[in-house]
């Protein structure tokens, strides 16, 4: 019988190196899918940030150096004023529960978080970078990562979201050629290029050999201070992984909720489960599991062994301006790109203009050059500061003077009317498509109303662009939700912020008794459960609550000639001074959210809050002793109301009885005199009414 063939198993570091060989063909490869999107997108970033940038690559070899190249950018106040109105209302994410065991309270609370964790872990300073590069090139990524709390506590394994400023994203993230989609959901990796210079590499990485693992192409050699030299870049890579693996399904038989256990989870409680009456095995199946892992690598091996990181989802954020698909390749574009040749004419006019102005706008005199003989040139070099200067005479051959002074004079340069002409039209070209300054281009005379819809008009040719900066945070929404997921997941004190700029504090995993259950629970909780993140435009926090303030003013005017004035007045001055911000107003705005709490408007954050709104529940409930006395007047006297309105109702009962007798005696008495019959009438009415009969 022959012997099995053996099979060698190649070292980790043979391994290794064979994967750096394929994902550094990957990235080329992926990069190469895009390689001229990359370049245009490299050149609308120069034309409007680098000195010169304008003039790079065109008309070299007419405008040389020697040559006047001026700048009269009228492009950037178009991309500042895009960036001024997203400022002006920035996107945020709103979460909305998206299954029957999250709450609307679980989604603010999440919101809260989210927001916290964007002002304080550089979420503006990282976004707005990327808008800015959208808005100039048409595209822009940032990141989401964690970080310890506290990284100089050991015992402190508590993690918060931060946010990664990634420049140049056109260059530095290459994505998998095959993806499709605006947000890269479908995309199974990316790589992140990471610049290092040889000294900061080797404090990262000591004794690594420092080579790169792809270099970008740009056009950094035409800075001043040069290109990339011996500067490294070392790549992060994000690989998305599937799975199937074994679920086990239970019911909880006294919440009647289903519980999903995968299998490294089950293996360890399947004998309590087994043991635990309330629940019960309803059947094992398989699911897809996703996770996301990590790996940094050179050019030559790998920096950082392939890890797991929090969340399922590339934490990447891809961000577009205009987008789309031509000829099966991705195509994408800013606000730069179509009027770089309108400026470009712009400034070869006004080039054209000051070199005439400054050479060719004076006549210079024509003279022989026998005119010239010895230092009389020399007087003509520089005539300032001279009284006169000199020049030979003409002379025939029998040395009469046949001419003196200069020949004629050059006549100065002329605008031609094709100059002229493109003069007036390029820059109403360029306003036309940008809508120039709104003081420039609106009537200060008309009307507000007027003002914002002619600014509305204008904003419709940057709406499919602010479409798809509202896509690109509401999927940040998604990707974050992920990773808070799986790293708030103990209990601790959380900080939140509202979209109003509130802040406040609450306990994640919070243990409290649950009254339709019976049992205790978990309470503030973002993991295990389904949310969906909705983006949200407009003013926020100081804009938000300053537009809060001019709304509650008006509302006010408008509430306080009116009969209901007494029942919304406090609510509202309550409000408006809530949200009135300066120096000195801390002490006021406490007592103030105080009495907002107490009417219910707002309810409480923290654990402070909370019990202050107990006490004074408690406090309604036990009243001093003159209150109490008050009131039991009060209802002493309504008693007695009411016992004499009972008998009241009885004399009255009464008198309709006795008057129905007295009509029956009349009946039966026949004869009788008028006299006596009145007087029987009087003494039964005497007695009804408590009068003395007389006798």
């Amino acid at each position: 019988m022959p012997d099995k063939l053996a099979v060698t198993k190649k070292p980790p570091a043979e391994l290794d190196a064979e994967r750096v060989v394929r994902w550094k063909k990957q990235i080329a490869d992926d990069a190469d899918h895009l390689k001229n999107q990359r370049q245009k997108a490299n050149e609308d970033l120069r034309f409007i940030y680098a000195d010169g940038g304008m003039w790079e690559e065109f008309l070299e070899e007419v405008f040389t150096e020697d040559r006047v190249k001026l700048q009269l950018d009228i492009t950037t106040p178009y991309k500042n004023r895009f960036i001024g109105e997203y400022n002006n209302n920035r996107i945020g994410v709103d979460y909305q529960p998206d299954e029957e065991a999250a709450t609307e309270k679980d989604g603010k609370l999440l919101s809260g978080i989210r927001n916290k964790d964007f002002r304080d872990h550089f979420g503006k300073m990282a976004q707005d970078n990327c808008v800015d590069e959208v808005a100039t090139c048409g595209y822009g990524c940032y990141k989401l990562a964690t970080k310890f709390e506290d990284e100089e506590d050991l015992e402190n394994d508590n993690q918060r979201v931060i946010f990664h400023t990634i420049y140049e994203a056109y260059n530095t993230v290459i994505w998998d050629r095959t993806s499709r989609l605006i947000n890269k959901a479908d995309a199974r990796r990316v790589h992140e290029l990471v610049e290092f210079t040889l000294e900061t590499f080797e404090e990262n990485w000591p004794g690594k050999v420092a080579t790169s693992a792809y270099v970008p192409e740009d056009l950094r050699d035409l800075n001043e201070d040069g290109g990339v030299g011996d500067n490294v870049f070392i790549a992060n890579r994000y690989e998305i992984v599937r799975r199937k693996v074994p679920a086990f399904i239970y019911m909880n038989l006294q919440t009647e909720e289903i519980e999903v256990y995968f299998k490294e989870d089950h293996e360890k409680a399947k004998d309590e489960l087994a043991r635990d009456e309330k629940r019960r095995f309803i059947r094992e199946r398989m699911m897809i599991r996703q996770h996301v892992e990590k790996t940094v690598f050179s050019g030559t091996e790998i920096l950082e062994k392939t890890r797991r990181i929090p969340g399922k989802w590339i934490p990447i954020i891809p961000m577009y301006g205009f987008r789309g698909f031509v000829d099966g390749q991705e195509w994408y574009k800013g606000l730069v790109r179509g009027l770089k040749d309108a400026q470009r004419l712009f400034n070869v006019q006004i080039s054209q203009l000051v070199e005439n102005a400054a050479t060719g706008n004076q006549s210079l005199p024509i003279f022989d050059p026998m005119q010239m003989i010895g230092d009389v040139a020399a007087t003509w070099e520089d005539l300032n500061n001279k009284a006169y200067a000199l020049a030979h005479s003409l002379k025939d051959s029998e040395g009469k003077i046949v001419h003196f002074g200069p020949l004629g004079y050059t006549k100065p340069a002329e605008l031609d009317q094709a100059t002229a002409a493109l003069m007036q039209i390029v820059p109403q070209y360029i306003q036309q498509v940008t809508g120039g300054a709104p003081q420039d281009t609106l009537d200060p005379n008309i009307s507000g109303k007027a003002i914002q819809a002619l600014l509305k008009r204008e904003n419709r040719d940057t709406q499919d662009m602010m479409d798809n900066i509202s896509n690109a945070v509401e999927w940040e929404g998604t990707v974050y939700q992920a990773i808070a997921a799986d790293i708030y997941n103990t209990p601790r004190l959380m900080r939140t912020l509202g979209n109003d700029g509130v802040e406040g504090s609450t306990r994640i995993f919070e243990l409290i008794f649950d009254d339709e259950s019976g049992m205790v629970i978990e309470a503030n909780t973002v993991g295990g459960k389904k949310f969906k993140a909705y983006s949200e435009i407009g003013p926020q926090y100081d804009s938000e609550r300053e537009q809060m303030v001019e709304e509650l003013k008006g509302m006010a005017d408008v509430v306080k000639e009116t009969e209901v004035a007494g029942k919304y007045m406090p609510a509202i001055i309550a409000l408006l001074m809530e949200n009135i911000t300066g120096p000195g107003t801390d002490a006021i705005k406490k007592l103030v959210r105080q009495d907002l709490i107490i009417m219910g408007l707002v309810d409480p954050e923290t654990d402070e809050e909370k019990q202050f709104l107990a006490q004074a529940q408690q406090s309604q409930q036990e009243k001093d002793p003159q209150a109490q006395l008050a009131e039991s007047l009060a209802e002493q006297a309504l008693s007695e109301g009411r016992e004499r309105d009972s008998k009241a109702q009885v004399n009255v009962a009464d008198a309709i009885k006795k008057t129905a007798e007295t009509q029956k005696i009349l009946e039966e008495i026949e004869g009788a005199k008028v006299s006596n019959l009145l007087e029987i009438r009087r003494q039964i009415l005497g007695g009804i009414q408590g009068l003395p009969l007389k006798k």
